[in-house]
């Protein structure tokens, strides 16, 4: 089946599925399960064109990052740079805070 064909199967898809579905513009530009469908067709073909991921690397997410390095001379693990990890622990922590705010309040509060 050609990509083309099994596109439109992918959006007929939507339409049969959700009563909802409006237009071919929206299935294309608002719906996640379309996207992910389209996403995995490509990730299948670069995999199928053997693109490399450098050796002793641990790849994380969709698209893939490499986060990990190991060197099998030394069995040191080197972390690069992950922006998101580093952004969902900053998240984290002023989630936190917040919490920690949000009681220390609450404490305050029943004292009046």
């Amino acid at each position: 089946m050609s990509l083309i064909k099994s596109i439109k199967r992918d959006i007929q898809a939507a339409f049969q599925h959700d009563p909802a579905a409006k237009s071919t513009i929206e299935v294309l530009f608002a719906y996640p399960g379309f996207h992910a469908r389209q996403l995995h067709r490509l990730a299948h073909t670069l995999h199928k064109w053997h693109l490399p991921v450098p050796p002793n690397a641990t790849v994380v997410g969709v698209p893939g990052r490499v986060v990990e390095i190991r060197n099998p001379d030394t069995d040191t693990i080197e972390r690069l740079p992950d922006p998101v990890w580093e952004k969902l622990q900053a998240l984290e922590k002023k989630v936190e805070e917040m919490e920690r705010r949000l009681i220390a309040l609450r404490g305050e509060n029943e004292s009046i």
